[in-house]
């Protein structure tokens, strides 16, 4: 199989001399970049500004190699575009503009979000607690099921995929952010853009589903299954498989189901009801996993309802991992 993972990029300080030369790249006087936050073998993400809105923006800009080494970048990169386009909803990143530089170097203009994604929150803070997992994961769950109704299949959900932010309206807003291997249906033919070649994986393995594994059709349950993975991380620190090589992952998805929580969470009384809420998210078969977002998130409720928090056991907990 060949995996292509969006996780492999290098940090923001490992700038690529592509990445870097961007600064001077024109465009007609709407766009001044300021900086280069972001980038990876595709392309890169910059912040920028608007000249004449004087608004900033996340500009993502696909590399001038990339065109070249792979002839479905720019089809991607296009239909990143179109995924966003076709979605308006408070916890998607919205899309701005789409269009090819003066040196022909295709961009995406995105609202620039300040914040931190749900992996740095889980590296800095540890594992969520669960009033804090359902609220951060209901807001996913209610931006997806409209992607879903709009066509749209994320196919990358991880928690550095979700920005959590503050707004005046929400304590942590939750944004999904890189539709990069969204898939997009066509009403007219129900049928999707064929972007991925035959026996080619794309997605980021700890969180891919065991029919993305497989390079099988997709429907909506793959990112419910992969919503699951994210649960799961969220709860136990770690996501729910890991190996030595992403075909090692990809095999435990399909044959495996992952470590009870009881253990990783005796601060949690009754964790086994958040724990069936995720299996079934991450059932092998997709016709045994909640059929909808909206059911999964209904079911994450209620199994947030039925636990509580063991107080000593969670200061335990907390002072060890100090201590360590």
């Amino acid at each position: 199989m060949d995996f292509k993972d969006s996780d492999n990029r290098p940090e923001k300080d490992q700038r690529t001399e592509s990445a870097g030369d961007a600064e001077s790249i024109p465009f007609a006087g709407r766009y001044r970049i300021l900086s280069c936050i972001g980038s990876g073998g595709m392309g890169a993400i910059y912040l920028a500004k608007h000249e004449l809105m004087n608004r900033l923006v996340a500009l993502k800009m696909l590399l001038p190699h990339a065109d070249d080494d792979d002839p479905t970048s720019l089809a991607r990169f296009r239909q990143e575009a179109q995924a966003l386009s076709q979605l308006s909803h408070p916890n998607i990143v919205t899309v701005f503009d789409f269009g090819v530089s003066d040196e022909g170097i295709p961009f995406l203009a995105m609202e620039y979000i300040e914040g931190l994604s749900l992996a740095e929150l889980l590296k800095n803070g540890g594992p969520l607690g669960p009033a804090r997992l359902v609220h951060i994961v209901a807001q996913v769950c209610d931006a997806l099921e409209i992607a879903h109704g709009r066509g749209v299949i994320h196919r990358d959900l991880k928690p550095s995929n979700l920005i959590v932010t503050n707004s005046p309206t929400s304590k942590e807003l939750v944004k999904i952010v890189d539709f990069g291997l969204a898939k997009v249906f066509r009403e007219e033919d129900d049928d999707s853009l064929q972007l991925t070649k035959a026996g080619e994986c794309v997605g980021s393995p700890p969180y891919m589903s065991p029919e993305q594994c497989y390079s099988r059709p997709l429907d909506r349950r793959s990112d419910i299954y992969s919503m699951g993975c994210v649960i799961y991380e969220a709860l136990a620190g770690a996501p729910p498989f890991s190996g030595g090589t992403y075909a090692e992952v990809a095999h435990k998805h399909c044959t495996q189901m992952p470590a009870s929580l009881v253990n990783k969470r005796s601060d949690i009384k009754n964790i086994r009801a958040l724990e069936s809420v995720i299996l079934k998210a991450m059932a092998k078969e997709p016709a045994k996993r909640f059929n909808t977002m909206l059911e999964l998130k209904q079911a994450l409720e209620q199994a947030a309802q039925e636990v509580s928090i063991d107080w000593f056991s969670k200061a335990k907990t907390l002072w060890m991992r100090r201590r360590n």
